[in-house]
């Protein structure tokens, strides 16, 4: 009696473990990625402005702004022309 009891747990734990399997792995997908860690990357090491750096300037007034018509009328002045 202890010998078939003992086949039947063995059968029962053959059938527990395989059906605890991992499932499969999905299917392949061309397009799809994989996954990586990602990478510590150091912080870069400030970089000096090169000597001949000249900084925009500022307009402080909008009048230096020339509008269209401004523009216009400096464009057709007497020392665009043609003679």
């Amino acid at each position: 009696m202890v010998g078939l009891s003992l086949q039947v747990v063995t059968v029962y734990l053959y059938f527990l473990i395989r059906y605890m399997a991992p499932p499969p792995p999905p299917p392949y997908d061309p397009y799809g990625g994989y996954p990586i860690a990602p990478v510590p990357m150091p912080t870069p090491a400030p970089i000096a402005a090169p000597s001949s750096y000249v900084p925009v300037q500022e307009l402080d007034q909008e009048s230096e702004i020339l509008s269209p018509k401004e523009l216009e009328s400096r464009s057709s002045g007497a020392s665009n022309r043609i003679a």
